[in-house]
């Protein structure tokens, strides 16, 4: 019944928006981004916000004092940051291209897997901090590509001091590169509140009433075991459309079976991972 209930929740944020999912899917679920299973295809719909390296650097101070509001302070804090996007240079030259970019962003070694008549490209590597950082590219049909990088680190407080430069500065060499890329960062840690999911998280939000004053509720999923809401943040540069509204972020609060405490997941704009 648990995995049902995460299973649905996490199906109601993707059905926020759907006008890009097609893309996502065909580039992620094809090469199996990542482990696989536990990551969903980010659910994007149209982007009016540039996602820029600035803006990902104010969101990232953002996502940190929201941790300390609303995450216990003994708690590991997962960070799983995305940038991703087309790749449409000149065709036949992806092998090329990747191993130039995959040096720039130091992710190691590319290894090659074909799929379906079309390559896709990899690389790896964990540094001692036990920070992972990934780069997965893709070719589609029409001739473009598609391209994901990734940081993650399963405690942000004992990763080295130069991640988040180094995951804001990813963004930059992706763009030089000839990648429309657009980012993605969620954090996820133990809850404060102790209540059910859904007292917990109307908690959570007056808690973090302070920091975000003009925080709106868009919409909102509820279930025995998870609660979830996305929310408008007027001044916020990076968003995504769903309907009328634009989401800034999204929070969710998970009731885990086995350790009987609630999981929180906060993400920009968008969460994208199992919560």
């Amino acid at each position: 019944m648990e995995t049902g209930n995460r299973t649905r929740g996490k199906a109601i944020l993707i059905l926020l928006s759907v006008s890009l999912a097609a893309m996502l899917m065909l580039a992620g679920l094809r090469g199996g981004i990542g482990s696989g299973s536990a990551e969903a295809a980010a659910p994007v719909s149209s982007v009016l916000a540039a996602g820029g390296t600035a803006d990902l650097q104010n969101s990232l101070t953002l996502l940190t004092a929201l941790s300390r509001k609303a995450m216990s302070p003994s708690s590991p804090l997962r960070l799983i940051l995305k940038w991703q996007g087309v790749y449409a240079g000149p065709a036949g030259q992806a092998g090329a291209n990747v191993q130039t970019l995959a040096d720039e962003l130091g992710s190691g070694k590319i290894t090659r897997a074909e799929k379906d008549g079309h390559s896709t490209y990899r690389a790896e590597t964990l540094d001692t901090a036990g920070t992972r950082k990934s780069l997965f590219w893709s070719e589609l049909a029409d001739g473009t590509s598609y391209v994901i990088v990734t940081y993650e680190t399963a405690d942000l407080q004992q990763a080295d001091s130069g991640l988040q430069a180094a995951a804001v500065s990813a963004g930059t060499v992706l763009q030089r590169r000839g990648v429309a890329a657009e980012w993605n960062v969620a954090l996820q840690g133990m809850a404060q509140e102790g209540a059910d999911p859904r007292a917990a998280l109307h908690r959570t939000q007056l808690s973090v009433a302070g920091l975000l004053p003009q925080m709106g509720i868009a919409e909102s999923y509820d279930d025995e075991a998870t609660s979830s809401g996305s929310y408008t943040l007027p001044g916020q540069d990076r968003f995504v459309t769903s309907g009328d509204h634009s989401i800034a972020m999204q929070l969710a609060i998970h009731r885990d079976g086995e350790t009987d405490r609630n999981r929180m997941t906060i993400g920009l704009p968008l969460i994208t991972i199992e919560y």
